[in-house]
């Protein structure tokens, strides 16, 4: 059984709690309530990031919200006191598998979050009673986009805001998460102008978490996703930017299939801009741009387009000024080489000033400039004649000579036979030659040696040996001088 407080809390709660979320109640009494009427059947978290009074006082909401439509509710973002995170609320999954689901896509949704800055990061993915929810931080001085600027805003901050979301919507895109229930309350803006995003794969969330059974209330929804003849996907974030735009520059909604022409009334909008947003509004998702990829470029090529000016239509609105009298009629003429067209400063009657004349340029003096110079070629000088190299005949060089026509006995002068020198190859010739040169000189030697063998008298006695009783005879030593 419920305690009395518990259930007290509830009641109040239930019976000042809108659809939307929002409770009529100040906000200094929300928050107790809210936190006598939450109980929580898993232990309370550690103090951290998240604040826990901030947790339970979105699932009373979201309870009360729930209870109060006899549905599951669609309530946005809460945000803390401070404005330093935002806590949204998801339906209670009804089994283990959108409970997993739950936790694998949520992981999804924070790696790509805080991986953009334009993206609002999610630091936290938990449940708590039962439900699950997401908490994101949001950045100092961050606020909404209907708090901060007063719509509609100058083109070229309009034009800022969108190339800012797009940008963001493009990077989750690439990861194959969409936003699919764009409002304007889900971006924020600081100072600076920049923007950080919310509500990136919350819809995709609610997907997992059971039939959708939830009406999403947002004037940048395309019309299939009103009527709930298809489910989110890629183009309804393509119709969400084109509807953001329009928003922007005329603070009205537009409807789905309208033909824009903002060009007409807003002179800093490109005509090509018109094109853009007519083609990302249309009513069939198939004529709409495929992706914001192909959106982002058309728009970035048409933001580059020239601006027309309006001219005035009638002559009677043109205002002509009356030309000042010239004293001397050589001073109307202009100066030598020079037009009236052609002189900067004059004006045509309508009040526009005429196009300056462009003078021709000669371009035959470049073309002799790149052409390469002609030199004339020195005389021709005359070498001589290189001389031909003698042939030699060596067949003729080594062809053996006889020495008997020499005259004398070649055998008495040489130690070689008369025979070995008509060898047929000079090289064993000339070996032969060396050889024979070796052995004369080895017997010359031979016959040096034998004379002084023979040259000692042999009468005369050989030296007799030492006796082994005389005492050899200490050298003497040389004095000095």
């Amino acid at each position: 059984m419920k305690n009395p407080l518990t259930a007290l809390a509830e009641s109040l709660l239930h019976n000042t709690t809108t659809a939307s979320g929002q409770s009529t109640l100040p906000g200094w009494l929300v928050t107790p309530l809210a936190m006598a009427a939450g109980e929580d059947s898993a232990t309370p978290k550690k103090p951290g990031w998240v604040d826990e009074n901030m947790v339970r006082k979105a699932i009373a909401l979201y309870r009360a919200a729930s209870a109060r439509s006899a549905a599951p509710a669609a309530i946005g973002w809460q945000f803390s006191p401070d404005g330093s995170q935002a806590i949204q609320v998801l339906p209670a999954p009804t089994d283990t598998l959108q409970q997993q689901a739950f936790t694998e896509f949520s992981r999804r949704i924070g790696s790509v979050t805080m991986n953009h800055p334009r993206l609002a990061p999610v630091l936290d993915a938990a449940m708590r009673q039962g439900y699950p929810y997401l908490a994101a931080r949001i950045g100092a001085s961050f606020q909404s986009l209907t708090r901060r600027f007063d719509l509609p805003l100058p083109p070229q901050r309009a034009l800022q805001i969108g190339e800012q979301a797009m940008s963001a919507l493009e990077y989750a895109h690439y990861r194959d998460i969409y936003h699919g229930a764009f409002d304007l309350h889900d971006i924020l803006v600081n100072e600076q102008g920049q923007i950080s995003l919310l509500g990136i794969g919350v819809e995709q969330l609610r997907q997992r978490l059971g039939p959708p059974g939830v009406a999403l209330i947002t004037p940048l929804l395309p019309p299939e996703i009103e009527a709930g003849t298809q489910t989110p996907d890629k183009r309804t974030d393509v119709f969400a930017m084109g509807a953001l735009l329009y928003i922007l520059l005329t603070n009205r909604v537009p409807a789905a299939g309208q033909q824009i022409t903002l060009s007409q009334t807003l002179p800093d909008v490109p005509a090509a801009v018109d094109a853009v947003l007519t083609k990302a509004l249309a009513a069939d998702p198939n004529d709409r741009y495929p992706s914001l990829v192909e959106m982002n470029r058309d728009l970035r090529v048409a933001l580059r387009a020239r601006r027309t000016v309006a001219r005035p239509s009638t002559p009677a609105q043109r205002s002509v000024a009356p030309a000042p009298a010239r004293r001397h009629a050589a001073s109307a003429l202009p100066p030598h080489g020079e037009t009236q067209a052609a002189r900067p400063g004059s004006a045509t009657p309508d009040g526009f000033p005429e196009p300056v004349v462009i003078p021709a340029v000669d371009i035959s003096v470049l073309d002799l400039m790149h052409e390469m110079p002609q030199v004339a070629l020195p005389a021709t000088l005359d070498f001589p004649a290189i001389p031909e190299m003698p042939k030699i005949d060596w067949a003729e060089m080594l062809r053996p000579v006889d020495l008997s026509e020499l005259g004398g006995d070649p055998s008495s002068d040489l130690a070689y036979s008369y025979a070995e020198t008509l060898a047929p190859d000079p090289l064993v010739a000339a070996a032969m030659a060396v050889t024979a040169t070796e052995q004369a000189q080895q017997n010359r030697q031979r016959q040096m040696r034998r004379p002084a063998a023979s040259a000692q008298p042999a009468s005369q006695p050989a030296t007799p040996p030492p006796s082994p009783h005389q005492t050899p005879a200490k050298p003497r030593r040389a004095g000095r001088r």
